[in-house]
């Protein structure tokens, strides 16, 4: 698997150990905390990494625009958004869409540009900016919830509309 880096750019730690975004928004440490892991364990490609940053009732929904792709656009539970999670961070480092089924574990391409995972500001919460070869390639954002276990992320958002990228590869 070729090697994902993840940076975190424009922060800053304030006296109370809260990090401030680059527009000086106030940042839940749990929420980034589990935004940073789950990035992570994107770039590892450990499903069970991935799973342990998911509430049991999780709902990823992914955001193509108008482009078609079989992967599907939703995942309801860990296991199909542990899946599809993967499969996309597959599908983003080898350069396009899915060219297999949902249900079919994601494997990972012998050779692949190299993504790069930065942590930003996403609405005002700690998301994950998504680049290959200094493009944009997705955004993603978190709304966490309490778990018997602690927090963990109830809802993920991954926009890799092109459209809706372009600001984020304005010069």
């Amino acid at each position: 698997m070729e090697r994902i880096t993840i940076t975190r750019d424009d922060q800053r730690i304030t006296p109370d150990d809260q990090w401030m975004g680059p527009g000086h928004e106030r940042v839940d440490p749990d929420h980034r905390r589990l935004v940073l892991a789950l990035g992570a364990a994107c770039e590892s490609g450990d499903p069970v990494a991935v799973a342990a940053t998911l509430h049991p009732a999780v709902t990823l929904i992914i955001d193509r625009g108008r482009h078609a792709d079989p992967l599907p656009a939703t995942a309801r539970g860990v296991a199909a958004s542990t899946a599809l999670l993967l499969a996309l961070f597959d599908d983003l480092a080898a350069g396009g869409p899915a060219t297999r089924p949902a249900t079919r574990p994601p494997t990972v391409p012998a050779t692949r540009p190299a993504l790069s995972i930065r942590e930003r500001s996403v609405n005002g919460c700690a998301g994950l900016l998504v680049t290959r070869d200094a493009r944009a390639v997705a955004v993603l954002t978190a709304a966490t919830a309490p778990t018997a276990a602690g927090p963990a992320i109830r809802t993920l958002w991954i926009v890799t509309s092109p459209a809706k990228l372009q600001h984020w590869n304005a010069p």
